[in-house]
C-alpha cells in the first residue's frame, strides 16, 4: 500500500491515475499512422432498432411442441394452493410431500424433452429421488387433471392436422 506524505500528493497521484484511466481509447486512435484511414462508423436510428426489437417481440409462435418445467410448478401451484418455495424445499410435511411428488410426476410424463436427471437437477434432487417419487405422484387425485391440462397447451405443427398432440399422452 502506498503512502502519500501530504493531501496535496494523493490528489496529484488520483489525478494522472484518473487521466491514464480516460486515456486509452484517444491513445489507440492517436497513434494509428496516418496512411490507414478508418470508415466512418454509421449508427444505426434509434427507430430502426425499435422496429426489429418490436417485430421480434410480436412473432407469432406457430406451434408449441414442449411443457417447461416453470409451467409445472405453476399448475401445482396453483391446484394445491402452497407457494411452491415452500412445497420445493427441504421439508417433509405430508402436504408438501404430495404437492412435490405430484410435481415429479407430471414433470417425468410431460416435459419429455427433460431426462429424470435433467427433472432431478431442476428439483435440486437426485434422479433416483424423481424415479422413485414419480409412480408415487401419479396417485394424487388431481394427477389425471393437471396432466391433461399442460398437455392441452401443446399444439400441433399448422398445416398437419394428423399429428394430434404431440409429446404423447
Amino acid at each position: 500500500m502506498k503512502t502519500y506524505s501530504s493531501v496535496e500528493e494523493m490528489r496529484e497521484e488520483y489525478a494522472r491515475i484518473r487521466a491514464r484511466l480516460e486515456r486509452p481509447a484517444h491513445a489507440i486512435v492517436e497513434s494509428l499512422p496516418q496512411r490507414i484511414s478508418l470508415p466512418p462508423a454509421e449508427p444505426k436510428a434509434p427507430e430502426v432498432w425499435r422496429m426489429e426489437v418490436i417485430k421480434l417481440e410480436q412473432k407469432p409462435e406457430i406451434y408449441k411442441t414442449k411443457i417447461w418445467w416453470h409451467e409445472v410448478i405453476d399448475v401445482v401451484e396453483e391446484e394445491v394452493g402452497i407457494a411452491a418455495f415452500d412445497f420445493m424445499g427441504p421439508r417433509r410435511n405430508q402436504h408438501l410431500l404430495q404437492a412435490r411428488l405430484l410435481v415429479y410426476a407430471l414433470a417425468a410424463d410431460c416435459c419429455t424433452h427433460l431426462s429424470l436427471a435433467a427433472i432431478g437437477r431442476l428439483a435440486n434432487k437426485d434422479h433416483t429421488t424423481i424415479m422413485h417419487g414419480a409412480p408415487k405422484g401419479r396417485l394424487h387425485p388431481s394427477y389425471e387433471k393437471l396432466k391433461t391440462a399442460l398437455l392441452s397447451r401443446l399444439s400441433p405443427p399448422s398445416g398437419d392436422p394428423e399429428l394430434g398432440e404431440i409429446g404423447g399422452g
